[in-house]
């Protein structure tokens, strides 16, 4: 079930997100009837995002961040084409083959991974799919394995950050 509709870009108050767009309300509520709030959306056909609608102040919405509107060259303010369909993924976002490699290799980590929330798996894919190298994706993959396994699955962010730099440090 592919849905497309033209939303602006509204300002949202987060330090993180600042940018949102909104989705009627007819779709957002037919996508969370059929337990479909990860969503693929296309935006102006030249961006793909997965996210999720979300439900704020009694609207329905996509959260956007400053990265994605500057590579799609908009603004708050701007209207855009949005085409959306289920995210039917197991994570909910691609998973990087640097990541399921080293997966492949430890078990453990994996069983960590697996045992985690939704929205911690999607964290760790991200810090993983957001580097452009292929051995900074290895590097951090290597990182969040060991971390998983040293900390019996749970994360600390600070001491996951230190492992990533002693990881970073490996040519």
């Amino acid at each position: 079930m592919e849905t497309s509709f033209i939303s602006k870009i509204e300002s949202l108050n987060s330090k993180v997100y600042n940018r949102h767009f909104c989705v009627p309300e007819k779709i957002a509520e037919a996508y969370l009837e059929n337990e479909h709030s990860r969503i693929i959306a296309s935006i102006n056909g030249s961006l793909t995002l997965h996210a999720a609608i979300t439900k704020n102040k009694g609207l329905y919405q996509v959260l956007l961040n400053k990265c994605n509107c500057n590579k799609l060259g908009v603004d708050i303010g701007d209207n855009i084409e949005v085409s959306i369909q289920p995210d039917t993924s197991k994570y909910g976002m691609p998973f990087p083959e640097e990541l399921e490699a080293c997966f492949d290799s430890d078990p453990i980590a994996f069983q960590h991974f697996e045992a985690l929330s939704p929205g911690k798996q999607r964290n760790l894919i991200y810090i993983v799919s957001s580097i452009m190298k292929v051995q900074g994706r290895i590097n951090k993959s290597l990182a969040i394995c060991e971390h998983l396994v040293s900390y019996n699955g749970k994360i600390d962010f600070k001491a996951l950050n230190e492992t990533i730099k002693k990881y970073n440090q490996l040519k």
